[in-house]
């Protein structure tokens, strides 16, 4: 039995439409802006899986994973504390209409950090 390349590119083309139809992935670059060069500064890029409900936050430093919980308002990132996941501790909170980054545990927000989508 032989597989035509006309039945591959179907299959691979069926996979990928598929998966993609599934599940939402969000990639955000937040940065501040700074006012005395008027030149941004990237501080984090965001990868925000909507159907796996993990986010990967990567920094000069390395990458974090972490647990996403999604309701009206916010992106929630931090890391559930039990296996129920009732209690969570929130790392990043970020505003889904502004894509503003409203708290943050490890970060000063004495300018703002605003995101956008890539």
């Amino acid at each position: 039995m032989q597989i035509s390349l006309g039945q591959i590119i179907s299959l691979f083309l069926l996979t990928l439409f598929s998966s993609s139809s599934y599940g939402e992935f969000i990639s955000l670059e937040c940065s501040k802006i700074n006012n005395w060069l008027d030149e941004k500064e990237v501080v984090f890029k965001l990868q925000l899986g909507t159907e796996t409900m993990r986010a990967i936050q990567s920094t000069r430093k390395g990458n974090l994973k972490m647990d996403l919980k999604v309701d009206d308002k916010y992106y929630n990132l931090g890391q559930f504390n039990d296996e129920k996941k009732d209690d969570f501790i929130s790392l990043l909170k970020i505003d889904k209409s502004t894509l503003n980054v409203e708290s943050a545990k490890y970060y000063k927000l004495d300018e703002p950090i605003n995101c956008i989508k890539l």
